[in-house]
């Protein structure tokens, strides 16, 4: 299944995961939180990890790729776009013209997918780490090559292919619009990675962080997921946002999301969350698990629930599917995006909490409800916030 159905089929390729199922398209929320209440009740201590060494793609390069089912119709334009502008590029071998069209698709994905987060022309590393993945690809999927007797003229034809899609000059009309299109989704892929890197660290089991993670890392299969991590730069960062909350910078958080394509707005999220978590050992490691309900105009984009022991409580809401959120034409905060939306609490006393990401207080406000927090307040700032309840 992993390593030949996962290459031929290829619909949506972030959802051709290891132990992953390509079928199961979406849950629903009430299945997700279903799975996490079974997961406190059978498996409290059990992995949590979006990325290791042998995942297909890194946990960004799905997040950027789930965006593409926000926007079927455009993704569907743009293949047939491209695919007719491409078909001179494509060689004949043995009677068959290379790339077909399904590897033109995984291929299409993958440049998406793990196009670096400040779009510029690819380089020569970007575009030996494509033929290298495209290579793999083929005989992995073992219909056009395979690696007992690899077919070395139809894959050079497909690697070529590749090449010449990232060479500007044969590229034609295909670069530009390529990166309009990446436009289009690479802030939601962004937003979607911030929400996972919270669900991660927050849900019922014990977080891992696959190395490199810490920032944004849009890598594909091995080996490209084994390269060189560069930790000089990632203690840099790590120390200067030390200095900058020792400080207490107030704008830090609103300043980093701005700045987030150099993926220092993860680091960020990882280490507070990181911090908070292991102040709080005990509930997260025995709370329990409460989904919480959304009620209001948004209420399909955003996740919501309490880890609670013993009296105490910390709340988790993440956005998701951010495209209806305005995405990318403004990022998806404030009153803008989220309208009337808010946070259903179950406790019926007014209360004060301390978002902390930004250390702003949200207050709870009386609706027919019962109290409720509004989530233009929760995210006024980031599209993601862990809440304490500050008095």
């Amino acid at each position: 299944l992993e390593d030949t159905a996962l290459y031929r089929y290829v619909p949506l390729t972030s959802l051709n995961e290891m132990g992953g199922d390509p079928a199961g398209f979406a849950t629903p929320l009430d299945v997700f939180h279903r799975r996490m209440e079974e997961r406190h009740r059978l498996w409290p201590h059990g992995l949590s990890t979006t990325s290791t060494h042998d995942t297909k793609r890194s946990e960004d390069v799905r997040a950027r790729l789930n965006v593409l089912s926000e926007i079927p119709a455009a993704w569907n334009d743009a293949l047939v776009r491209w695919w007719a502008w491409h078909q001179p590029l494509r060689r004949r071998v043995g009677g068959r013209l290379a790339p077909d069209a399904n590897e033109a698709c995984l291929l299409y994905q993958s440049l998406l997918g793990a196009w670096p987060m400040d779009f510029r022309a690819a380089d020569g590393e970007f575009t030996a780490r494509v033929r290298r993945f495209m290579r793999k690809a083929l005989r992995e999927a073992k219909l056009n090559s395979n690696w007992i007797a690899p077919n070395l003229e139809y894959e050079s034809a497909v690697l070529d292919f590749a090449a010449a899609l990232l060479a500007p000059a044969e590229g034609g009309p295909f670069p530009a619009d390529f990166a309009r299109f990446h436009e289009r989704i690479a802030l939601a892929g962004a937003c979607n990675a911030l929400a996972q890197v919270l669900l991660k660290l927050t849900v019922p089991g014990v977080p891992d962080i696959y190395q490199g993670c810490e920032l944004w890392d849009l890598s594909l299969v091995d080996p490209d997921n084994r390269r060189p991590v560069d930790f000089d730069r990632r203690r840099a960062d790590l120390d200067a946002l030390d200095e900058a909350i020792a400080r207490g910078d107030s704008h830090l958080a609103e300043r980093l999301r701005d700045a987030w394509r150099d993926g220092r707005i993860k680091l960020y999220l990882t280490r507070q969350a990181l911090h908070f978590r292991r102040e709080r050992r005990q509930l997260y490691e025995l709370g329990g698990y409460r989904p919480l309900r959304v009620v209001g105009e948004q209420a399909d984009h955003a996740i919501a629930f309490a880890r609670q022991i013993e009296g105490r409580a910390a709340i988790t809401v993440v956005g998701r599917c951010f495209i209806a959120l305005g995405v990318p034409a403004r990022p998806p905060v404030g009153p803008v995006a989220w309208g009337d939306t808010r946070l259903v609490l179950e406790d019926r006393q007014a209360a004060e909490f301390r978002e902390v990401f930004t250390g702003q207080d949200v207050a709870a406000r009386p609706a027919a409800e019962g109290q409720v927090l509004p989530l233009a307040d929760v995210f006024a700032h980031l599209p993601v916030a862990l809440l304490e309840r500050a008095r």
